[in-house]
């Protein structure tokens, strides 16, 4: 699958997005009543790139070149932190790293 159809796939997963809205639902937020927002962000590496795949935006956009492991990690995990940074407040996200065990 190309980088835009593994997004458009986590954006349309009905498990992921039920429990996404069950963890907000039953945090400490003030989410109304009635189902959840959701908005997802996936960071992939693909082709020797760090992609940050936002299901607010129509399009991938490219975090940079990420040649071995440590930096890869080291640039995702600096993308993930300026979407915290937007509002050093909030409370109303989580993280997830989907990895594969080697």
């Amino acid at each position: 699958l190309s980088t835009e159809e593994r997004g458009l796939k986590l954006a349309e997963n009905e498990m992921i997005i039920a429990a996404h809205n069950e963890a907000a639902s039953g945090g400490q937020s003030n989410q109304s009543a009635g189902e959840a927002g959701h908005h997802m962000v996936c960071f992939v590496s693909a082709g020797g790139h760090l992609y940050d795949l936002d299901s607010l935006s129509t399009n991938p956009l490219s975090v940079g070149e990420c040649g071995d492991t440590e930096q890869l990690q080291t640039m995702a995990l600096s993308a993930a932190k300026a979407y915290m940074d937007r509002n050093p407040e909030g409370i109303a996200f989580n993280i997830m790293a989907l990895v594969q065990e080697n």
